[in-house]
């Protein structure tokens, strides 16, 4: 298959997966396109020439699970991923708005919506357009178990040239809190899992310490990526355990344009 990368969360560590990526995106090779979740993806045990960044074609093989019956869901089969071409943001990010244009809701709680979508045909893969951001919370996290430290550990012993770059758990959850276009909507509240947020965090906090670490992640993804100067979407999606309950998986935010909606 075919697939453009438009969502890599920050890894998750297991018994059975031991530390792994959900990647997510738009299957090309077939038409009409469709979203793809890959996992689990051993990422950072790739070797490099195999280590794709979001916006980027992918072609590999991939099978269906046995325990994820989500209809987007597949168990890549790594060794078979090869790198294809990467998509730039030239034009206002316009073949990136052209894929992901099918794949917008109308709304999240709302008629023909996100939950009622997922009622219907168990879809668990969306792009949304927030009516408001409100907010960007930032709370103390839950921290890994006894059994993901021991997993952790394992990896460190078996692998010590990676020690130094072993996987951190992070002590925060970052929350986005809006309406979608539901003039009912009484507020969502979804926690953003992205990669991308979870290294801004180890990185900015190594080069602006503690004190000032959160004060860049919510400038950046609230007053930034959530400005009215930008045209804000969130990809989510829900988990496997927990299908009522979704997350951003990744956000989209270019220059704003005068209409009144993205596409």
């Amino acid at each position: 298959m075919t697939v453009l990368v438009t969502v890599k969360a920050y890894p998750t560590v297991s018994d059975k997966y031991g530390e792994a990526v959900c990647v997510a995106g738009i299957r090309t090779d077939v038409i009409p396109h469709e979203w793809v979740r890959l996992f689990p993806v051993h990422f950072r045990d790739l070797p490099r020439e195999q280590q794709f960044r979001k916006w980027e074609f992918i072609e590999l093989e991939a099978r269906r699970g046995s325990e994820d019956r989500r209809p987007e869901s597949y168990r890549p089969i790594l060794d078979t991923i090869q790198r294809g071409r990467f998509m730039e943001t030239g034009k206002d990010w316009a073949e990136r708005r052209w894929h992901l244009e099918p794949f917008l809701q109308p709304s999240v709680c709302g008629p023909g919506g996100v939950h009622e979508r997922r009622r219907a045909d168990n879809t668990s893969l969306a792009v949304i357009e927030p009516r408001e951001v409100f907010d960007f919370s930032v709370e103390p996290a839950a921290g890994w178990t006894a059994s993901q430290r021991g997993v952790i550990d394992q990896m460190r012993l078996g692998e010590p040239e990676r020690s130094r770059e072993s996987l951190e758990e992070l002590p925060f959850k970052f929350r986005y809190r809006y309406y979608c276009q539901v003039s009912t909507c009484s507020g969502h509240r979804h926690s953003i899992i992205d990669w991308e947020i979870g290294q801004a965090y180890r990185s900015w906090r190594a080069r602006y310490g503690d004190e000032q670490v959160l004060g860049k992640i919510r400038q950046k993804w609230f007053k930034e990526l959530a400005s009215p100067k930008r045209d804000t979407y969130f990809m989510i999606g829900n988990a496997h355990q927990f299908p009522n309950s979704f997350m951003v998986l990744g956000v989209v935010w270019p220059p704003a344009r005068p209409q009144l909606s993205l596409f």
